[in-house]
């Protein structure tokens, strides 16, 4: 996986931002599981924003309909 400057950091060693700071962490390891956690914690963001929004509107809608 390339996240920043096109490399991995195993093609050009500490040419890779978070190649450096998991290893300085200690956290390398946990690496696709420290990117899972972050894919599903943005995409249940998202989800919520838009269940949360669309509860907004329909609030609002109401509110008017019955003015």
């Amino acid at each position: 996986m390339r996240m920043l400057g096109g490399v991995t950091g195993q093609d050009a060693p500490g040419a890779h931002d978070w190649n450096n700071l998991l290893t300085w962490t200690g956290l390398l390891r946990y690496d696709r599981t420290l990117g899972t956690a972050t894919h599903v914690l943005g995409a249940g963001l998202i989800v919520f924003a838009l269940l949360w929004g669309s509860y907004l509107l329909w609030n609002q809608y109401e509110v008017v309909r019955d003015a």
